[in-house]
């Protein structure tokens, strides 16, 4: 079977159909694109693929090892990231694939996400994140700290504020850069 995608435009309540993802190749476990003719996917078997508003492509990204991609972000169709298990990070540039993988980072990627193509941040499970800073790569130091912290969801709107949800102690919690330091608040449990 293949998986059929369907857009909202706007507050019109009208739907988009787009051509269908091959589940074939992979679960389309997230979705990304600057434009409806410029959408990209990623999912469980390290492959991204793009749309063109017609057909989908696969890109071979070169890891096949690395089991599902769990993050995808983008700034335009040439600025493309998906993150992953073990430390994958892959850059699109809309014509080559770049690959950085290795074991310094600390834990598995979650999410992507960034404010332009020179700040772009990659999520690791454990509570720490990687960023990109159009020169290199760097871990943070962790953003929860406590007893089981885990870190979820990013969102980033400019280099000096980047937003993490996560959890510390099994209690919800958020955290937001500045550009300099990192602030955390626990919230109230959810089940009281």
């Amino acid at each position: 079977p293949n998986l059929v995608l369907y857009i909202k435009r706007g507050g019109s309540g009208t739907y988009t159909k787009i051509n269908t993802v091959p589940t074939l190749y992979q679960d389309a476990l997230h979705l990304w694109g600057p434009a409806l003719n410029q959408l990209f996917s990623v999912g469980s078997i390290g492959k991204l693929f793009s749309y063109n508003g017609t057909t989908w492509s696969a890109i071979d990204t070169g890891e096949t090892d690395v089991g599902r991609h769990e993050g995808l972000h983008g700034t335009s169709a040439t600025d493309v990231w998906a993150v992953g298990p073990r430390g994958s990070i892959v850059h699109y540039d809309g014509t080559k694939v770049a690959r950085n993988r290795s074991n310094v980072f600390s834990g598995d990627f979650l999410a992507a996400g960034g404010s332009s193509a020179n700040d772009a941040w990659f999520l690791i499970k454990g509570g720490t994140a990687v960023h990109f800073d159009g020169s290199g790569l760097s871990e943070t130091k962790p953003i929860f700290t406590g007893i089981f912290p885990q870190a979820y969801s990013i969102s980033v709107s400019a280099a000096n504020s980047v937003w993490v949800g996560g959890e510390i102690n099994s209690n919800p919690a958020i955290s937001r850069f500045d550009g300099s330091s990192w602030f955390t608040q626990t919230l109230p449990p959810i089940y009281a």
